[in-house]
């Protein structure tokens, strides 16, 4: 299997997307054609706004994952149940994006709070493919 899409963190300051207004998220500097995997089992479903270009959302029973800036996001049908690690979009550079890259974040829907996607892989830290821990942006 090739790398997953959180395996290309442009950084570790996830707290600039809450210095600009917008909450926490983190940037996945990818190449425009990498796959992008449910990292779990939940509902494909149709999300946009005014910057993000192409987006997707994955509805689990927990947390719903919201990506941006996709090249296709139409690989499944809306609301079709999608298993962890398998495709659910393509990245791209849609939107507003200075280059091709996967805008990604996590609500916690329970809470009601929004995490990083970097947050929520500490924090769900047995879920990271084995390899993943040599990705993790240096602090």
């Amino acid at each position: 299997m090739g790398k997953m899409f959180w395996q290309y963190p442009i950084s570790g300051d996830t707290a600039a997307h809450a210095r600009r207004g917008v909450g926490p998220a983190t940037d996945y500097e990818t190449p425009t054609g990498t796959i992008v995997h449910a990292p779990f089992t939940g509902r494909v479903e149709p999300y946009s706004n005014a910057d993000g270009g192409l987006s997707l959302r994955v509805v689990g029973s927990r947390f719903t994952l919201y990506v941006q800036h996709l090249s296709r996001n139409n690989l499944y049908r809306y609301g079709t149940r999608r298993l962890w690690r398998t495709k659910v979009a393509v990245s791209g550079n849609t939107g507003k994006t200075t280059g091709p890259h996967v805008h990604a974040y996590i609500i916690d829907r329970k809470t009601g709070r929004r995490y990083s996607f970097l947050e929520w892989q500490e924090m769900r830290r047995h879920r990271l493919p084995l390899n993943a821990r040599r990705f993790r942006a240096a602090k």
